[in-house]
């Protein structure tokens, strides 16, 4: 009896050998594909970027609120934030997105002044970033947990274009909303 062949070697022996490597014409094809891909990814990485920044933001000042409100509660004292830093204190501005400071209120002035203490600062944001509350610029809470003055915050980013507002009302509750309280869209204008 003859022994059989190893089907492998008798393959490589009777085939003739495979071409290695690509066209350049697949090249081309493969990279046109991927850079057409690429061209549509970066417009939504940058809308993306936008999306995170603003839901960031939003997150941050819910969670001061909710923070001053619970201080106030805890404290038994007026707790107030405002648009500005722990250096200079309430800024008197309306640019909350160049950051935002929490202080025990003691003189109930709605100023960081000497012996009040600071709760929490929340620093600039990224400079697409606009965030604006009405008149007067300061939300303090009272010790029963109420807020005065009420109001909305809007957030908008010029990089998206959804747009949240931060609704506080006069219990202090805040809670998230894509429109205004009257139920309109939000005029980041």
């Amino acid at each position: 009896m003859r022994p059989k062949p190893c089907p492998l070697l008798a393959r490589n022996l009777t085939s003739p050998a495979a071409p290695a490597g690509y066209t350049l014409i697949e090249t081309m094809v493969v990279l046109s594909i991927v850079g057409t891909l690429a061209l549509y990814a970066v417009g939504s990485f940058r809308s993306t970027g936008g999306r995170i920044a603003l839901d960031t933001a939003t997150d941050n000042l819910v969670s001061t609120l909710a923070l001053a409100r619970v201080a106030a509660v805890r404290k038994q004292q007026r707790v107030s934030v405002c648009p500005g830093d722990m250096v200079n204190g309430c800024s008197g501005s309306s640019q909350w997105q160049l950051g935002w400071i929490t202080f025990v209120d003691v003189d109930r002035n709605r100023r960081l002044g000497a012996g009040e203490s600071v709760l929490a600062a929340v620093g600039s944001l990224p400079d697409q970033l606009t965030i604006n509350f009405r008149t007067p610029n300061t939300l303090s809470f009272n010790p029963d947990g109420s807020a005065w003055p009420n109001g909305h915050f809007k957030l908008c980013s010029p990089a998206v274009t959804r747009r949240q507002a931060v609704i506080v009302h006069l219990t202090g509750r805040a809670r998230v909303s894509d429109r205004s309280p009257q139920g309109r869209t939000i005029d980041c204008g």
